[in-house]
């Protein structure tokens, strides 16, 4: 695992050390951290070059004993939503492809069904500007990943209609075949 030079983390050398630790153990080794932060509780979001993870553990998100890691990678996130609650709390739900949303939660309920610090896709926040600041960032990565996918799609498309277009003027005898193959393998590139 790589942090970017860019990365989103949090300021406090303690739980950036927590950080780096949940990141090192759980994240494959090419993958690329931009984000970083812990919510309310025990629980932390990290964004990379590929998905989303949301790692809790303690008593105050349900996890005693041991831990839960929830993962979606971005092309899977339908959207990222901040839910404001009272006294400038709140929590960030990613939501998935086939996932439904979750509604009635707040970060001061005492019901475990209705807490997010609970649920897996959610993390709660005691400081809604951290949490809207965390949104927007997450928002900015998932749009850029997709556009570049897109745009390394249309690239490949683009290609391939360039080789058919070389191999009609084989076809047609235009063009020889050491020219077909020549610039067959330049487009491949």
């Amino acid at each position: 695992m790589i942090f970017s030079e860019n990365i989103y983390i949090m300021a406090d050398p303690k739980i950036q050390n927590v950080l780096f630790s949940i990141a090192q153990e759980n994240f494959q080794s090419d993958e690329i951290v931009f984000l970083a932060i812990k919510g309310a509780f025990k629980e932390y979001i990290f964004a990379t070059d590929t998905s989303i993870y949301i790692y809790k553990t303690g008593f105050m998100t349900g996890r005693t004993f041991g831990y839960s890691l929830f993962q979606l990678n971005y092309e899977n996130i339908s959207s990222v939503q901040l839910h404001k609650n009272f006294g400038g709390t709140g929590y960030i739900e990613i939501v998935g492809i086939g996932m439904q949303n979750q509604k009635d939660l707040s970060y001061w309920s005492s019901d475990k069904d209705k807490n997010p610090s609970r649920m897996e896709n959610m993390v709660s926040f005691s400081d809604i500007g951290l949490a809207s600041e965390v949104v927007k960032r997450l928002r900015e990565l998932i749009s850029k990943h997709n556009n570049s996918k897109y745009e390394s799609g249309n690239a490949s498309s683009d290609k391939f209609e360039e080789i058919k277009k070389f191999k009609e003027l084989l076809d047609m005898d235009i063009i020889s075949k050491e020219e077909f193959e020549k610039k067959k393998n330049e487009l491949l590139k």
